[in-house]
């Protein structure tokens, strides 16, 4: 992208990462952790920043210092280049978990792991994943599906579009100049 994609500015004014923390928001999120890369930082006032549990090891990382750092039994994570997700679609994943499992988005054979509630318990799963080096957000919920930590929701045709990832300047609307 040329930029950091969290600060690039929504037609209604918000920042992507000031987008995600509202939609968590209104979800219900209790705690909001905005996972940085280490020595990165926001200043989001309302949150707490996680720095990665290991420095490149991918998302896996992020997932593993952000489910040690909840103060609560599940973690509703939002990637910040998912604008379209919706609280609704939150609450809904949130319906789905039990008090030791959570749920994630499925479309066939792949999860969307960005977009998703972790029970905290994933947690030690999560970082003897990262000690093996085995790096792959589907293998590792592969794993805990198979382990019953986590619930996968069927995607319904109408809620593909809530998963657009905004990954090239063409996707942005209006575009913008790095």
């Amino acid at each position: 992208m040329g930029r950091d994609k969290a600060m690039l500015t929504l037609p209604n004014g918000l920042t992507l990462l000031d987008h995600a923390i509202r939609t968590l928001r209104l979800a219900g999120a209790d705690e909001i952790l905005v996972s940085v890369r280490q020595g990165q930082a926001y200043g989001r006032s309302g949150t707490r920043e996680v720095a990665d549990a290991t420095n490149n090891c991918g998302p896996l990382s992020g997932l593993a210092a952000a489910l040690d750092a909840a103060k609560t039994d599940h973690l509703a994570v939002l990637a910040i280049d998912l604008p379209a997700m919706t609280e609704a679609y939150l609450r809904k994943l949130v319906a789905h978990c039990t008090t030791t499992s959570g749920a994630i988005p499925s479309q066939g054979d792949f999860f969307e792991p960005l977009a998703g509630i972790y029970p905290r318990l994933a947690a030690t799963s999560a970082h003897a994943a990262l000690t093996a080096g085995k790096f792959s957000l589907q293998a590792w919920l592969r794993e805990l599906v198979n382990n019953g930590l986590i619930k996968p929701v069927i995607v319904e045709p109408t809620e593909t579009g809530l998963f657009a990832n905004w990954n090239r300047p063409e996707d942005f609307p209006g575009g913008y100049s790095p």
